[in-house]
């Protein structure tokens, strides 16, 4: 589900020790949560986009499997800046 389309619903947490997975740096994890926030804002209903967790969607997504990435999750394409970018772009497309 794409954060914007979950902004209808009540916020969401997940059961995460930490928000940011301990494999993604810090800099790429705040430039794909300010990314999120973005697409939040421009949803256009900034109440709920402000109730949302967008840094335990973030590190949710980031660990699931996605089909077109291989199976693979966004996570781990993050080793790369090709990859980087192509999970830029996999995140724009939830919008």
């Amino acid at each position: 589900r794409s954060p914007a389309r979950l902004v209808g619903r009540a916020p969401t947490r997940y059961a995460l020790p930490m928000a940011r997975p301990a494999s993604i740096a810090p800099p790429t994890f705040a430039r794909l949560l300010a990314q999120v926030e973005r697409m939040l804002r421009e949803s256009g209903d900034h109440t709920r986009a402000r109730d949302f967790d967008a840094a335990a969607w973030l590190a949710a997504w980031l660990r699931t499997p996605a089909p077109a990435l291989g199976g693979r999750t966004p996570g781990e394409c993050l080793r790369t800046p090709d990859g980087a970018a192509l999970v830029s772009r996999l995140l724009d497309a939830q919008q």
